[in-house]
């Protein structure tokens, strides 16, 4: 993942914090803790209109 763009949480809302790797899969905090969550460079899709 590339530090110059934009990281979303699984929420879609955007991270600018602190990041670490997990094997492949960067993640937020420095360190690996039970609140590191997974990080995308893609937000989720927006719900669609009815």
């Amino acid at each position: 993942m590339s530090k110059d763009k934009t990281h979303y949480l699984p929420n879609g809302k955007p991270y600018a914090g602190p990041t670490h790797k997990a094997g492949s899969t960067l993640m937020t905090g420095a360190k690996h803790t039970p609140q590191s969550k997974s990080l995308t460079h893609t937000p989720p899709p927006s719900p669609k209109k009815k």
